[in-house]
């Protein structure tokens, strides 16, 4: 099943600041069960991810504001904690890239950030891999960072494809996770190694002549 769902990000930015799944909480009334992605940025439009339907616009006391729009016949995606009501009802179409809301904290939050939720026929399901497929044109352009709770999605795009290349040459036996980990640092420098490159387990502008060089994107 592709997950080359979005066409557009929903912020300028996309510096995620809660994943999804078990995590650890301290605003009363959210869920210690993550069901979405928390995403901020420097700009408050809330972007349409991919054109589609409403068909969900109001309010909980959990989500405050929000809105979900409806992509296939068996995905959408949900914004919530939006300042105020979008100007969207039900049933209107939207296109993707269109201004649908407003970032906000609305609800149960501790500041203002977009919690977008990703839903495969009607339950939601990790956004992370469809960021990671519908935005997989992005180059590898940085060195390897750590990865933090206040992770760029960006870099985490860019170890996971790199953990990829590694792992179809060979070179890497870990997870495709997107996590700058030892094992991360170990294909590199066997990468390094290989080719005779400067062995200091930086991905850098040598390693990425290399990899292009024998024909990987």
């Amino acid at each position: 099943m592709s997950k080359k769902l979005l066409t557009a990000k929903p912020l300028n930015q996309i510096k995620v600041t809660s994943f999804y799944g078990p995590r650890k909480i301290g605003v009363i009334g959210s869920s210690t069960n993550h069901k979405g992605l928390d995403i901020n940025g420097s700009s408050n439009a809330l972007r349409a991810a991919a054109k589609g339907r409403v068909i969900a616009n109001g309010w909980t006391d959990a989500r405050g504001w929000f809105i979900e729009v409806k992509v296939t016949k068996t995905k959408s995606y949900l914004y919530q904690h939006m300042k105020k009501k979008s100007r969207f009802a039900v049933g209107a179409k939207v296109k993707s890239g269109q201004k649908i809301g407003i970032k906000g904290a609305t609800g149960a939050t501790g500041g203002p950030h977009l919690h977008m939720e990703l839903r495969y026929r009607g339950k939601p399901v990790d956004p992370l891999p469809y960021l990671i497929a519908s935005y997989q044109s992005m180059p590898i352009v940085h060195t390897i960072r750590p990865i933090h709770s206040n992770a760029d999605t960006v870099w985490i795009l860019e170890v996971k494809r790199l953990q990829e290349h590694l792992k179809r040459m060979k070179l890497y036996k870990g997870a495709i996770d997107g996590k700058p980990e030892k094992r991360t640092g170990d294909g590199i420098e066997a990468f390094q190694k290989k080719y005779h490159l400067q062995r200091d387990r930086t991905f850098g502008p040598a390693c990425r002549a290399k990899l292009h060089e024998l024909g990987y994107q």
